[in-house]
């Protein structure tokens, strides 16, 4: 008998997320859309307004608040989504947030070039007023992309194109999570297993080179039947963001993704410098995993392969839930919200959604997030 993943429906609720500190249910979570639109518009009634310090901590005020919502918003459904990305409720709940999020950006688009339009010394001035003392880091920030922003207009069609320009990644991941199915495994004695995006670094980590070995040439072999799909996917994205560099007048794709994490050039070299000065290292450690695994060829399905036996040493979810928070007891505020179950919020970006283009989305999680 194949050692198969529960579904969803038969899992203990005790191991299923609580997104009850995000919406109670999925009916709450539309109620709060329609107040969606309203803030957006209180955002955008700014447009030709930002002109001194006070009118633009307003709109950052306004802005920070719509974003705070689109964030609960999108996580949620996003979430939901996750829980089961075979299921089309949750896919659904996705799809529309997510157009609702680039709408929000194109609407608000204006402000970064009307902003950077003021004269420098005004501009720097501003930069440097009391009032926008919360709100300087997400300033400078957007000093930095002065050469590379475009006219309001051209903000705002670029801005259009965000579902367009995540395309690639929803399609990849929706091919690899919901419709990729892989051929099990079979170990030494003859028992199939599983194999599953969430299953294959423990299958990679056993004692049994067979399973082992099964397990690596069952996922690329999925891989491998939709090598096609996979490689245009990829393609567009390099391409689109190739496109987007160039017209935002950046030096390369690279430089734009750097730029927007303030890492220098050099930092990049120096990773691969240092990475190519350890490889006799690498080269090195190869060589005694293969003589202590006893094997006459080493193959990347023996990298994770246990060089002292399979442990015997296993922790049930609870176990590892206390362990986690015991060692978390330092950050005691993150310790109590860590112990109510998944965490409630997004993953935190520097920059306004409004300031952020379409091109965000070929930048890291799509997930619209507070500004601080």
């Amino acid at each position: 008998m194949s050692q198969t993943l529960q579904e969803r429906r038969d899992m203990n609720p005790q191991y299923m997320w609580d997104l009850s500190s995000l919406y109670a249910s999925d009916e709450d979570w539309k109620k709060a859309l329609p107040t969606l639109e309203p803030m957006v518009e209180e955002a955008a009634a700014f447009q030709g307004k930002l002109k001194d310090a006070g009118s633009i901590r307003a709109f950052y005020d306004k802005s920070e608040k719509l974003e705070l919502l689109l964030s609960d918003l999108f996580e949620y459904a996003m979430l939901r989504k996750s829980e089961d990305t075979r299921a089309a409720a949750g896919q659904k709940m996705h799809a529309l947030i997510y157009g609702k999020y680039v709408r929000a950006m194109a609407r608000l688009s204006f402000a970064k070039a009307e902003i950077l339009s003021l004269e420098e010394e005004k501009l720097r001035a501003i930069v440097e007023d009391p009032a926008l003392a919360d709100y300087r880091q997400a300033m400078e920030d957007l000093l930095e992309e002065k050469s590379h922003t475009l006219s309001a207009d051209q903000e705002e069609l670029l801005a259009q194109y965000g579902e367009a320009f995540g395309a690639p990644a929803n399609i990849s991941e929706n091919l690899m999570d919901a419709d990729m199915v892989f051929e099990d495994a079979v170990d030494a004695a003859g028992k199939p297993h599983q194999v599953s995006g969430s299953s294959y670094i423990r299958l990679q980590s056993s004692a049994d080179r067979l399973l082992r070995k099964n397990a690596f040439d069952s996922l690329y072999k999925g891989y491998r039947q939709h090598i096609n799909t996979l490689a245009s996917t990829y393609a567009t994205a390099v391409r689109t963001a190739v496109t987007t560099a160039r017209v935002r007048h950046y030096a390369s794709s690279r430089r734009m993704a750097m730029e927007a994490n303030h890492i220098p050039d050099q930092v990049y070299q120096n990773l691969i410098e240092a990475v190519r000065r350890h490889m006799p290292a690498m080269y090195r450690y190869v060589a005694l995993r293969k003589r202590l695994l006893g094997l006459e060829e080493l193959h990347y399905y023996d990298l994770y392969a246990p060089l002292v036996g399979e442990s015997a040493q296993s922790y049930t979810y609870e176990q590892a839930r206390r362990m986690v928070l015991t060692r978390s007891r330092p950050w005691e505020r993150n310790t109590k919200v860590s112990s109510k179950g998944p965490l409630p919020t997004a993953g935190l970006m520097s920059t306004p959604i409004w300031a952020s283009g379409a091109e965000r989305f070929l930048r890291g999680p799509i997930i619209p997030s507070p500004i601080f």
